[in-house]
């Protein structure tokens, strides 16, 4: 894969959040997807993936083709009729990123070429074979164990990617509004609706499961797996930890594999917390889970709501910081 020069990132900044916004937003709607409702690969590359993913196009509101036509506008291109969606559930993958990269990994297998063009957040690779060209829109979901993979064929002509590149906007001035901080700004805020909107969720999902069925769960693995990021600071790293256990369970004479523990956020930033959870579920042991009797497939360990005041505190300091970002993007 090849990546060009990155003009124009800093524009993107706010609608980087936003896409990622939408992609989160839709997750609870996986919870749902059934068996049939799988992608055992790419008819528009040809290619098969390593492990089928689920088929992500029931968008009766339209922001996933939202989300794949911004990509190609990044590109210079408009999508065709012709369009996929797809996302993985990688809840259970022990190597997030080696998956993104096998799954690239099969478009190069299968001769086409991938490049970045225009650098941005999340990626929008132009795939090139012969003649043929995709739009492919690729976001890691980290936070919520996940990878969404977008593609189309586009409808303009076939363009390179130096045509794309020197098509790029330049880098906008200082001088007047300030659109970037406008833009970070109305990400802000979004991010915010999104944490209120997850934290209602598990909360509601949280309180359903008091009422499924109880079954016997053996637990088969239980550890604390490390995610290092960014930090705020330059060469600065931190650290999140994700408390993996696996289980299985019998209901109504089938057996079943799960590996979550409550319907809250899957990382946490404190090791103790994660430790703990890793005690209370140790491997080998034997404890009470909850199945929902329409999905058997779906299961939880632990059914206590989060506190209100856990999910309702950020989105409040991310509204009032994105709306002071946009006051001031728009006044001075």
């Amino acid at each position: 894969m090849e990546r060009s020069g990155g003009r124009g990132r800093s524009a993107r900044a706010g609608r980087a959040a936003l896409r990622a916004l939408a992609c989160l937003a839709a997750w609870g709607a996986i919870q749902a997807v059934s068996a049939q409702d799988l992608n055992s690969g790419s008819a528009l590359a040809g290619i098969e993936w390593p492990v089928s993913a689920y088929d992500w196009s029931d968008d009766p509101d339209g922001p996933r083709h939202g989300l794949l036509e911004q990509g190609a506008a990044d590109l210079g291109m408009h999508c065709g009729a012709a369009r996929e969606f797809n996302v993985w559930n990688l809840e259970n993958e022990e190597d997030p990123e080696g998956f993104r990269t096998a799954i690239l990994g099969r478009y190069e297998a299968a001769g086409w070429t991938l490049t970045e063009p225009v650098v941005v957040e999340p990626a929008v690779y132009l795939a090139t074979r012969g003649a043929e060209q995709l739009v492919v829109w690729l976001n890691p979901i980290p936070e919520e164990f996940a990878l969404a993979l977008f593609s189309c064929k586009p409808q303009a002509d076939p363009v390179s990617a130096a045509d794309i590149v020197a098509a790029a906007p330049p880098e906008p001035t200082s001088s007047g509004r300030l659109p970037i901080v406008g833009e970070m700004g109305l990400g802000i805020i979004a991010l915010g609706g999104l944490a209120l909107f997850l934290g209602l969720w598990r909360r509601r999902k949280a309180n359903a499961a008091r009422n499924w069925a109880e079954v016997s769960a053996l637990i088969l693995k239980s550890e604390v797996q490390e995610s290092e990021f960014m930090g705020d600071s330059p060469g600065e790293r931190e650290i999140g930890y994700s408390p993996k256990v696996e289980y299985s369970y019998s209901y109504e004479g089938a057996d079943y594999r799960s590996s979550r523990v409550h319907f809250g956020p899957a990382m946490t930033m404190d090791q103790q917390v994660a430790d703990k959870i890793i005690t209370q579920y140790p491997a080998g042991a034997t404890v009470n889970a909850r199945v929902n009797p329409a999905q058997p497939n779906e299961a939880t360990l632990a059914v206590e709501p989060q506190p209100v005041g856990q999910f309702v505190t950020l989105p409040i300091i991310f509204a009032a910081t994105g709306i002071l970002l946009v006051v001031v993007a728009y006044t001075y």
